[in-house]
């Protein structure tokens, strides 16, 4: 060490010592807090903040992915963008958004997405049932029966490739016919004219003229529920019965009494569930029945013990079905099924298999279609089965 830096360093420590030995607690107290003050403001001028990297990867997420108009649009990713301390900020990778730094605050810019107006035409695809059509775009599955009479008279006769028309906003899409006034379309779908008229698509005029085969946007509308055409089917089966008994005039002495066919099996009165599964799609108002998915060839089982009332297989709507009677004017019907184990007029057993899953008739994938019928009325399932 420097001989002169040593003597004025030990004459420093030499005047503190007094100065300490000498001043009393308070003055003490102050020259301690300002030497720390000077020493933190030292130590902090001796470190510099990290300056951000230019033109690194992409490093900070912000959003999600986006599906939009069919298209997935892609996260919204940000990156430091120089090395000058001028411009520390965040700026856009090359993405569909943009993000920017103000006052330290990272705001988001969305691209601008305009409301669809237009009526789109979807192919169904395989698996798709209408609640799952709905909900990819938005709607209610009432919209989508509304907007396509043929699916709302026969909600589940869906086929893979048939064409779904697809409203822009809940309620229904009407093709207008010969002769047809906007105020008696309006009243038939519950909606004033005005709702009807002011839908930008629709292109309605004051005067209210419609062209026929015209399409029209129906806001809120609720259609009015569609008379099935009557469809061919097997006339129902007789409950079997026990045969009477009857006593021959003579009977040989070898000769035995023939044995009476088995008696009906007798309803438990409650269901359980006929397979295995997920629902892909629930009960609402034109669906009183639940629709349970799974692997085609999945055993169909009776979900109480009855009789075979009715067996078909149809190559359309309801395809290989068939029906149960459970006695006290309950029913319940299987449909869809590749195969059957059961023949008509036939008793089964609660829990009996009766078939396997399929996808026969119109349907867009393997799944079993469950209905209950009480005194010839569709009611939903759920109030039947345990939990």
């Amino acid at each position: 060490m420097d001989p002169l830096y040593k003597d004025s360093l030990s004459a420093w420590l030499q005047r503190a010592r007094r100065f300490l030995y000498n001043a009393d607690r308070s003055t003490i107290t102050r020259a301690t807090g300002h030497l720390t003050i000077v020493a933190l403001l030292v130590l902090a001028g001796s470190f510099s903040l990290p300056q951000p990297v230019g033109a690194t990867a992409v490093g900070t997420t912000i959003g999600a992915l986006v599906v939009e108009n069919g298209v997935e649009q892609p996260m919204l990713r940000v990156r430091f963008s120089s090395t000058s301390p001028e411009q520390h900020h965040l700026q856009q990778a090359a993405l569909p958004y943009t993000a920017r730094n103000l006052q330290g605050i990272v705001q988001l810019a969305s691209a601008d997405r305009s409301v669809r107006t237009q009526v789109l035409i979807y192919r169904a695809q395989p698996g798709d049932v209408i609640d799952t059509i709905a909900t990819r775009f938005g709607l209610k599955p009432e919209t989508i029966m509304y907007s396509n009479p043929e699916i709302m008279a026969y909600p589940d006769a869906l086929a893979i490739d048939q064409e779904v028309r697809i409203p822009p906003v809940d309620g229904a899409v009407y093709t207008v016919g010969a002769g047809e006034s906007l105020e008696a379309i309006a009243a038939l779908f519950q909606v004033s004219p005005e709702v009807i008229a002011s839908f930008a698509s629709n292109n309605i005029g004051p005067d209210h003229i419609l062209t026929p085969g015209q399409d029209l946007v129906i806001p809120g509308g609720i259609a009015p529920t569609p008379v099935p055409t009557p469809r061919p089917t097997n006339t129902p089966l007789p409950r079997p019965t026990a045969a009477p008994k009857t006593q021959p005039t003579a009977i040989p002495p070898a000769a035995k009494e023939p044995a009476d066919p088995p008696a009906p099996k007798q309803a438990t009165g409650y269901l359980d569930w006929p397979t295995s599964g997920g629902i892909s799609q629930d009960c609402y108002s034109y669906h009183v029945a639940l629709d349970i998915y799974n692997a085609s060839g999945t055993p169909i089982y009776a979900a109480d013990s009855g009789y075979v009332s009715t067996l078909e297989t149809l190559t359309y709507s309801y395809g290989w079905y068939l029906i149960i009677d459970h006695g006290n004017g309950i029913k319940t019907r299987y449909a869809h099924l590749s195969g059957f184990n059961v023949s008509a007029g036939e008793s089964v057993s609660r829990g009996q298999l009766i078939g396997w899953m399929g996808s026969t008739g119109k349907s867009t994938g393997p799944h079993l279609h469950f209905e209950v019928i009480v005194n010839g009325r569709q009611v939903c399932p759920w109030g039947y089965l345990p939990n």
